[in-house]
């Protein structure tokens, strides 16, 4: 759930899904210094953070038609864990762990917070997966598994209206592609897929590994990793290596 203040000046940060922050207060303190700073230098004179904060927040309710944008982003989250028992908790520790992995490879604070929110919305195209499908106790069939690879673009058209201040989309879109093009919805290669959208990849990987699915049992993670090496040519090297250093060595 998000839970945060109506009034600016007592805004601390949203949580959503199961807790963990979306935005944490530091975040949004430097997103209003950023829109002051641009206010500046286009002659609209200085203003305060707190003017900074309201002007934000109007802008974003606005473009949500007077719906706050993190409440809509709450609620397909919720959407999503309703409809897939076993995933509960997923978004948050994907984005949890791609933080990580972005810090371990210098990642700066706007390209943090964008990989936060896109790993939040990551799965949002699977509220239209049937229940049957996407909790079925067993092996998937070829005509089930295409429909489950439909999720990426469904999330997309789910999303179509929503103009985010931040660049989510390709992450929502791409998070399934690989790094030798065996992915999909569209098989991209190499530096084709975003870096944002690859870091993701990989923790979402390791996350269904190291968790309890429909289908199987979770993995410790001695077992997860090796499985992870033989499958590393999915990842760009850096992307794996810091993986490895971050995510895989706790």
């Amino acid at each position: 759930m998000i839970t945060g203040s109506h009034n600016p000046s007592e805004y601390n940060g949203f949580k959503l899904c199961d807790g963990h922050e979306a935005l944490h207060g530091p975040e949004i303190q430097r997103i209003a210094q950023v829109i002051e700073a641009r206010r500046f230098h286009s002659g609209q004179g200085s203003t305060t953070t707190r003017d900074a904060l309201s002007d934000y927040r109007e802008m974003l309710v606005s473009k949500f038609q007077l719906a706050r944008p993190l409440k809509v982003v709450a609620d397909w989250g919720q959407s999503i864990e309703s409809t897939d028992r076993y995933t509960y908790g997923h978004c948050g520790r994907v984005a949890d762990y791609g933080i990580k992995v972005a810090q371990a490879m210098g990642l700066n604070e706007d390209e943090q917070t964008t990989l936060r929110l896109g790993a939040y919305l990551h799965d949002v195209g699977k509220v239209k997966v049937p229940h049957e499908v996407l909790n079925k106790p067993g092996r998937l069939t070829e005509e089930e598994f295409e429909i489950v690879k439909h999720h990426p673009v469904w999330g997309l058209e789910l999303l179509a209206a929503v103009e985010f201040p931040w660049d989510i989309k390709p992450i929502i879109r791409w998070h399934h592609e690989r790094y030798d093009g065996t992915g999909y919805p569209d098989r991209l290669k190499g530096d084709e897929i975003p870096l944002n959208a690859q870091i993701i990849c990989i923790v979402d990987v390791y996350d269904a590994l190291t968790t309890t699915r429909s289908y199987r049992a979770a993995l410790p993670r001695e077992e997860a990793l090796p499985i992870m090496e033989k499958s590393r040519h999915w990842w760009r090297d850096d992307v794996y290596q810091a993986f490895m250093r971050s995510v895989a060595v706790e």
